[in-house]
């Protein structure tokens, strides 16, 4: 892997927080870019809005959290790319 990793879990989601450790553990051996987040009392799914899942609060914020992301790993032109309109 040599893209910069952003990873955004719901605390309540124990089948995917549960392998974060050993996750975090293999980016900081191999020395790669990341962010990790676990909202806390999120589940999983908490940022489809059409699920009962949905937590409205939590989702703006990974959402403002994967567009500054965004913003500071990807070049001018990858995210010209990204985000053009069709």
């Amino acid at each position: 892997m040599n893209a910069a990793l952003l990873g955004q879990y719901g605390e309540q989601d124990a089948g995917t927080t549960g392998g974060v450790p050993r996750l975090l553990t293999a980016l900081l051996q191999y020395r790669k870019s990341y962010e990790l987040h676990v909202y806390q009392g999120a589940p999983h799914a908490f940022n489809n809005d059409t699920a009962t899942s949905y937590r409205p609060i939590v989702a703006c914020d990974a959402w403002a959290k994967t567009l500054a992301f965004f913003g500071r790993t990807l070049s001018t032109q990858s995210r010209n790319v990204l985000f053009r309109a069709k």
